[in-house]
């Protein structure tokens, strides 16, 4: 499957049966062979997204210059992104991502001055011996989160109550749909994030945020040595779309 452009759709079985891992090495396969006119014409968010964020890497390893010096080609991403979405990209993201603090091979995003505090002003965590117990200021339903927690995404909407709870390291996270009644998780997914099992770099550089954009509810993020967007279907929680700027760094 890894090998060619594949038969099944990206963006469904795909998904849903790789790992980080699998995907960017498919991506990176694909974008430097000539199978890159056929991703192109291909309706995929995760696709599209891959190939307008290698322009930019291409720009800067050329040159061995950080994408700031490169704005032209970020912006173009982020209007492609904006394209793809139908909706406007979160203005902190943005800002994250045009100041990196690292070079050509990989843009680090470890020194974020400009997080919104709103993304956490509501979020109230409360530890015990084996979890810790999440609380959302205006509402009267609790998390119980029984991984390593920092932060907490969580998003009240038309389509249901979901919240990502993740530390400041940039490990996968799982992010799930909140049965109020029943106090359980309704699903459960994997936000890739940058892709890696364990991280090494420095703390406090995780954030993120929920939105439901068109009946998509997608996650926006940063981490150490990533910014990242992954879409899920909010009824099942499968995998929509996924984007990392690793993809196509290693």
């Amino acid at each position: 499957m890894w090998d060619g452009f594949p038969k099944a759709d990206i963006e469904g079985d795909v998904l849903q049966h790789a790992n980080a891992d699998e995907f960017r090495h498919w991506l990176k396969h694909n974008l430097a062979s000539n199978e890159n006119r056929k991703l192109r014409q291909h309706k995929s968010i995760s696709l599209s997204l891959a190939i307008s964020w290698n322009r930019v890497q291409t720009a800067a390893n050329l040159h061995g210059v950080t994408c700031t010096e490169y704005a032209s080609e970020v912006h173009a991403f982020f209007s492609e992104a904006k394209s793809l979405l139908n909706s406007e990209i979160p203005r902190w993201w943005k800002e994250a991502v045009l100041n990196p603090r690292g070079y050509s091979s990989g843009f680090i995003f470890n020194e974020v001055s400009k997080i919104p505090v709103r993304l956490q002003n509501r979020i109230s965590l409360r530890r015990a011996d084996t979890f810790t117990e999440v609380s959302v200021v205006g509402e009267s339903y609790k998390f119980r989160v029984y991984a390593p927690c920092e932060r907490v995404a969580h998003l009240k909407s038309e389509g249901g109550i979901f919240y990502a709870p993740y530390s400041f390291t940039a490990n996968p996270f799982d992010i799930h749909q909140f049965d109020p009644v029943k106090g359980t998780s309704k699903w459960t997914s994997k936000v890739w994030g940058n892709g890696s099992a364990m991280n090494y770099g420095p703390t406090f550089t995780q954030f993120a945020e929920l939105q439901m954009i068109n009946e998509v509810l997608t996650i926006f993020g940063i981490s150490w040595d990533a910014a990242y967007i992954e879409g899920f279907d909010p009824d099942t929680g499968k995998a929509v779309f996924r984007f990392s700027t690793v993809y196509s760094s290693y």
